[in-house]
């Protein structure tokens, strides 16, 4: 074992310019990925609207209901979809106020 590796196990942790250099690259790709998720946006004008499946990062959701809500002239829910487990069924809920109800049916 080299003697900085040595120093750097009783100290616990190294700092070098190599590191310094990858973790801007990181940075300017992003930084780490996000997770992708199932969304349901639920838009229309009025009383009725329409549901639409998709699967993106929260980021991209929001953006994506900006773009349905077309300036003001209509109006967008999101709701992210929770996964069937051996004690709960799927479900979704609304990531504003955390209404929940069931799967909407896909078109």
């Amino acid at each position: 074992m080299k003697n900085t590796s040595k120093a750097a196990a009783i100290l616990g942790s190294i700092k070098s310019a190599k590191k310094a250099a990858s973790s801007r690259e990181n940075g300017k790709l992003g930084g780490r990925p996000t997770e992708k998720k199932t969304y349901w946006i639920l838009s229309g004008e009025g009383e009725t609207g329409t549901w639409k499946k998709h699967v993106a990062t929260l980021t991209g959701i929001k953006r994506i209901a900006t773009k349905e809500r077309c300036n003001g002239d209509r109006w967008a829910r999101i709701w992210e979809e929770i996964p069937e487990t051996e004690t709960t069924e799927a479900h979704i809920y609304d990531i504003d106020n955390g209404d929940m109800r069931d799967v909407p049916e896909e078109d």
